[in-house]
């Protein structure tokens, strides 16, 4: 019988995806009020996604208390994609975030088995995956790896250099801001860190839509948005609505940015929960 910390990781995992579908309004998303930038997807589609991804989770536990090698966490990942691509008839919702989410589940087990500190995580994925995960690649096809290889760009949007460095930004820099805006604002706060993510992460997906135009306009709003008070402004959810519909006539989708959020909320969660 798996254990009752082991159940909250899975639950956190799960929570985490729902709780930026939630999230409105992100950006040209998808979430509970309308489709943003998609015609292929809703929230139904998202909603079965999570649905299908609980024993996933429940794998990614177990590979982390055991320290798997990581090649077993790929094929872990790898069975998820199809349970997920089953679910949503062939739609991607959610690739991203089992591989980040994925990697963290693991590394979050295997730090709490072990009465480690949530701070050690980075360090941890370092060490037992980093070698390894800088060796794994997307595949060709990937609209990811389509954007990375016609662009010259930093390693700000290579996900895989994230991963290998124990995705350092998260507990250094996004967690901060999550922890210091949720005491006051609740579930509103994952808006403000969505916008200072897009601001400055090269999001693959904005640069697939959009090319660099797109995603040097995203930034822009998001800029404009957060220098202007962000969610502390009195009419901030009608800002937020404009950015979101000039994505939407746009065609522009920052999924990367969505994924980096619940990684996030993951993490924050986690903290609250199994560390507090």
């Amino acid at each position: 019988m798996i254990d009752n910390w082991q159940q909250r990781i899975v639950l956190l995992a799960n929570n985490s995806l729902y709780a930026e579908l939630k999230c409105y309004p992100k950006a040209g998303l998808v979430s509970f009020k309308d489709s943003g930038s998609h015609q292929d997807m809703d929230h139904h589609t998202f909603l079965a996604s999570i649905k299908v991804l609980d024993s996933y989770w429940s794998q990614m536990v177990e590979l982390g208390i055991n320290n798997a090698p990581f090649p077993e966490l790929v094929t872990a990942g790898q069975l998820a994609e199809n349970t997920m691509l089953n679910a949503t008839n062939g739609i991607n919702t959610h690739r991203g975030a089992i591989f980040i989410i994925g990697i963290l589940v693991a590394a979050c087990a295997a730090a709490y088995s072990t009465n480690s500190k949530i701070n050690s995580i980075p360090k941890l994925i370092r060490s037992l995956w980093g070698e390894a995960i800088l060796k794994h690649r997307t595949p060709k096809t990937s609209h990811g790896q389509q954007v990375r290889d016609k662009y010259s760009l930093s390693n700000n949007c290579d996900i895989i250099q994230h991963a290998a460095g124990g995705f350092e930004d998260i507990f250094s820099e996004y967690l901060p801001l999550l922890k210091q805006f949720y005491l006051e604002h609740n579930e509103a706060a994952y808006l403000q860190l969505f916008y200072y993510l897009l601001a400055q992460v090269e999001d693959t997906n904005l640069l697939y839509r959009g090319g660099l135009t797109g995603l040097k306009f995203a930034q822009e709003q998001a800029r404009s948005f957060i220098n202007g008070g962000g969610i502390t402004q009195n009419d901030w959810l009608l800002q937020a609505q404009l950015i979101h519909q000039q994505f939407i006539a746009r065609n522009l989708s920052p999924g990367g940015c969505a994924d980096l959020l619940a990684a996030t909320i993951f993490v924050y969660h986690a903290e609250v929960d199994l560390w507090a």
